[in-house]
């Protein structure tokens, strides 16, 4: 697996686990990275940076993601991995360097990962609708 796609899968891992736990991001980090052998440098400093921004940037995320919801979804239905991995691809779309493509490659078999083909399907809707509208 390249070091970006494991970069994000750990950092939408992390994710889960601050809004699960509703602990910091340092207490995420600290607790988080225990729990596996130190990968390589640019996996650990990717990683780091994608969930930080996507905490930091979370509340703003959200409504971009609300906004793209038909009538009969709501925010709130969404179960927390979806969350999550929007709010990590939604920061890199907006922020990154990486050709959208391969960002929403990624995020989405993240997304089959953790969940299901239809979930994965609903994310990668949302995230050609932000793609697209945000011009990357």
């Amino acid at each position: 697996m390249k070091k970006r796609t494991i970069s994000r899968e750990y950092a939408v891992q992390m994710v889960y686990q601050a809004c699960m736990t509703e602990n910091s991001a340092a207490e995420v980090e600290s607790t988080f990275w225990k729990s596996f052998d130190k990968p390589a440098d640019e996996v650990y400093t990717f990683a780091g940076e994608l969930f930080r921004n996507a905490l930091k940037n979370r509340e703003e995320h959200d409504r971009i993601v609300t906004q793209f919801l038909t009538e009969s979804w709501t925010f709130e239905r969404l179960g927390e991995m979806e969350k999550c991995v929007l709010r990590v691809a939604i920061d890199e779309l907006l922020n990154g360097d990486t050709p959208a493509y391969a960002i929403m490659n990624d995020y989405v078999a993240i997304t089959n990962k953790f969940t299901d083909k239809k979930t994965a399907s609903f994310v990668n809707g949302i995230l050609e609708k932000i793609r697209n509208t945000f011009g990357k």
